[in-house]
């Protein structure tokens, strides 16, 4: 009961057209191997019905990789007499590497202000390999190739290169941006076969436009980017922006972005208004009031320490330790003292995967195991 094309988080489930389970074993976690991945990937299963059989993946499926299953035999092992499942290969695949949208922009070199570049800004669905990227990556300005430098410096989602600013009368010639054939992304081994191609058009330089919003979440926060033909100047940036109703937020710029950070409600929707006297780096003014309606969407459940630099408690901290949690009813929390001769080959060992099943709910976890080999339990709430 799935597309061809899954979600890298989603579980997967099958219907069957017989009953294949009692009713004693409906809604338990089952860790048979009831079917074969290829490539293979670690969970459990779970028959929420006599003809239903739900697998829910231990980790993410991994990106741009395309999978195929086959049904065991040991699906019938709770029948008196077995079946033989249909001997068919079962394909899908998580979402191939795209470009989702690009941007460009007018900006100024970095390392020598007096220079003037135009940006190009990419968005991929995955984090893709800088190497490839760079090898790979062309640019031609009316037909003809230029110089592009990849100014990313991290393997991430986000990618923007630069060029020498063209003179203005190729401000309506064609620019366009190919990636050849080949493009991998971080987490997986598959190779697009196509090469990608993006058409877009130089911006003015002395005119400053809104081309996007987008609306996110943060660390439980929420987050408004909106993003521009150039970056805006930040002072007195946030007395040109308002929001309504009426939210608490800053305003800063981030590349060609303004980003608003406050307290945006999940699933509100927000009116929000820019100033034309909003300005530009290179001059220009919006001129013209900026209307947009902005929605944030359902907030994920999140749990994660406010101070996430550390890595434990100290003898000689305060003992105070805090944690943001969002859209969880119910947490326990274990306090769990590592001997000091203990705490380097406990960190070590790393995050390990773990799962409960609790009021017919499942619950999976990464955490440092709590080995009392390495200390003791010393608070359970």
């Amino acid at each position: 009961n799935f597309d061809q094309q899954v979600d890298m988080y989603q579980n997967l489930e099958f219907t069957f057209n017989h009953d294949l389970v009692p009713d004693s074993l409906l809604n338990r976690m089952d860790s048979s191997s009831y079917i074969t991945f290829t490539p293979a990937i670690n969970g459990r299963f779970q028959w929420t019905d006599v003809r239903t059989l739900v697998f829910l993946p231990a980790t993410p499926f991994a990106p741009n990789t395309d999978y195929s299953l086959t049904i065991r035999p040991d699906i019938s092992k709770h029948l008196v007499k077995k079946l033989k499942p249909e001997d068919k290969e079962i394909r899908f695949h998580t979402p191939y590497l795209a470009i989702e949208r690009s941007q460009t922009y007018w900006s100024l070199d970095e390392n020598d202000k007096s220079q003037i570049q135009l940006r190009i800004k990419l968005f991929f669905n995955h984090k893709v390999d800088l190497n490839t990227l760079r090898k790979l990556t062309s640019v031609k300005l009316d037909n003809k190739a230029v110089a592009a430098t990849l100014l990313t410096r991290e393997n991430t989602n986000e990618i923007e290169f630069s060029i020498a600013a063209p003179s203005n009368e190729m401000t309506s010639k064609p620019l366009m941006l190919t990636i050849a054939e080949g493009m991998t992304c971080i987490g997986s081994a598959r190779a697009n076969p196509d090469e990608m191609v993006v058409n877009m058009t130089m911006p003015q330089r002395d005119r400053i436009e809104i081309t996007d919003v987008q609306t996110e979440f943060e660390d439980g926060e929420g987050v408004v980017y909106i993003y521009a033909t150039q970056p805006a100047v930040e002072q007195g940036l946030r007395g040109l922006i308002t929001v309504k109703p009426d939210v608490t937020f800053t305003a800063s710029t981030v590349g060609n972005a303004i980003k608003l950070k406050g307290n945006f409600a999940d699933g509100q929707t927000y009116n929000l208004t820019i100033s034309g006297k909003l300005k530009g780096i290179f001059g220009p003014e919006l001129e013209n009031d900026y209307q947009q309606t902005i929605i944030f969407g359902a907030l994920e459940p999140y749990i994660a320490f406010s101070d996430q630099s550390g890595m434990y408690l100290s003898t000689g901290g305060s003992g105070n330790l805090g944690i943001n949690i969002i859209n969880v009813p119910k947490v326990k929390i274990t306090v769990f003292k590592v001997f000091e001769n203990n705490i380097q080959h406990f960190m070590r060992q790393g995050k390990q995967w773990d799962w409960s099943y609790e009021d017919d709910d499942y619950h999976d976890s990464y955490s440092y195991s709590l080995n009392e080999d390495y200390g003791k339990i010393i608070s359970t709430r």
